[in-house]
């Protein structure tokens, strides 16, 4: 969910939003791994900074995210962290 318009009203009325978003294991092209990892957060973030109401942001990623890495999860949610 990348439409601003629906993430403004999912998170209206809330103080706090938690990102848990992530990559199925079965993806295997970068562009599935982006949206998941990167597109997907990053609109979320811009939501949630829009809101006056929300006064924190938990995002949940994954240990071993690494700019470096072999593996495309991992180096894509270094990029979304």
């Amino acid at each position: 969910m990348t439409n601003q318009n629906d993430l403004k009203h999912v998170i209206r009325d809330q103080n706090t939003v938690i990102n848990c978003i992530g990559s199925h294991i079965y993806y295997k092209r970068e562009k599935e791994f982006e949206d998941a990892n990167i597109n997907v957060p990053r609109a979320i973030a811009k939501a949630a900074a829009a809101n006056p109401n929300v006064k924190r942001l938990i995002h949940i990623s994954a240990a071993g995210a690494d700019p470096n890495s072999q593996s495309m999860r991992l180096r894509t949610k270094w990029i979304g962290e």
